[in-house]
């Protein structure tokens, strides 16, 4: 059992020797972020550099954030979940039901966190232990959450008025919006959890080679299983979030929420073939899309414009990936 573990550790510390690459790009993006954001200053007339401004920002990432731990974790493994989205949707129409019935909003928090969390555990079962492929398995838990959602509801959203769970989503901690102290306090946390914890070690050891994870006696189905499940866990604080944001459960948001999601994990240098990432660059990531999201909206170009540009920046974003992984062999 000892050599086994010395096994696993040495293998984990050669997938830990490639985020020196990793910390590189993660230096980049933050270049880009820097220069964007001096652009958008510029051509604005300084409606962009402002403190309300970046206080929107960070409200509206902070969202992409907290679901982004979780799809990270998901990513560092090999897999991908593409319901994110469906999620957000649901948890809000649920929470927004469960309010409306009279169930106070800590208890309709606490029911939706478990029960989001309960979906990932399936869908993570589904990926570890029937092997399906988790890009077809979330791909249609998009579609069953989004169908649920909407039937639910009849495509009208249901309206919230307890003003305390309002105040989740629209409320300040001093100066601060408290989406984004919930977002940092949860980055924090996930960051330990990869870099000092045995499970974020395992999580790197599984998507940098799980046949030699499993060799080394680490038990990759649980972890895979784990990775899932916190990630709806963390779509039910997300969606709740919103919910009270919108004073609503609406059955149609989230529609665009997974391709920023994915954009901010990969140009955060998290690989979408495993074992590399890091959650510090999944939030220079998502301010990254926001920013660019938020100073194309200043300047008066229209969304449908905004999605083209997401979705080049994930290409360029994965080109790189690969042609930094060709570079190491």
């Amino acid at each position: 059992m000892v050599l086994k573990e010395n096994s696993a550790n040495s293998k984990i510390k050669n997938f830990l020797g490639l985020f020196s690459i990793a910390r590189v790009r993660n230096m980049g993006v933050l270049f880009a972020l820097i220069v964007l954001a001096a652009f958008f200053s510029f051509f604005s007339h300084g409606r962009f550099f402002t403190i309300s401004n970046f206080l929107t920002v960070s409200r509206q990432v902070s969202l992409v954030i907290i679901v982004g731990i979780g799809a990270e974790l998901v990513m560092i493994t090999g897999n991908i979940d593409l319901a994110v989205g469906s999620y957000l949707a649901l948890s809000g129409v649920l929470v927004a039901a469960m309010l409306r019935y009279g169930i106070s909003w800590y208890l309709a928090l606490i029911i939706i966190i478990i029960f989001m969390g309960s979906i990932g555990t399936l869908i993570g079962i589904a990926v570890a232990k029937q092997k399906l492929n988790s890009l077809i398995v979330t791909l249609a838990m998009l579609s069953i959450a989004s169908g649920a959602a909407l039937a639910y509801t009849g495509g009208i959203p249901i309206f919230i008025k307890n003003q305390t769970f309002i105040s989740i989503g629209n409320g300040y901690f001093g100066p601060i919006p408290i989406p984004v102290v919930i977002a940092f306090f949860l980055l924090i946390i996930g960051q330990f959890v990869l870099q000092k914890t045995k499970f974020g070690r395992y999580v790197y050891a599984v998507g940098g080679n799980m046949k030699a994870a499993i060799a080394s006696g680490i038990n990759a189905d649980r972890i895979v299983i784990y990775t899932f499940a916190i990630t709806g866990m963390l779509c039910g604080i997300s969606g709740s979030i919103l919910a009270g944001r919108l004073f609503s459960g609406n059955p149609t948001v989230g529609q665009d929420f997974n391709l920023d999601v994915i954009a901010s994990i990969v140009i955060g240098g998290t690989s979408l073939l495993g074992g590399i990432g890091n959650m510090w660059g999944l939030l220079i990531g998502a301010f990254l899309v926001g920013i660019i999201g938020n100073g194309l909206t200043i300047l008066g170009v229209s969304t449908f414009y905004q999605i083209i540009v997401k979705g080049l920046i994930i290409y360029i974003a994965i080109f790189i990936d690969k042609q930094t992984r060709e570079a190491r062999l």
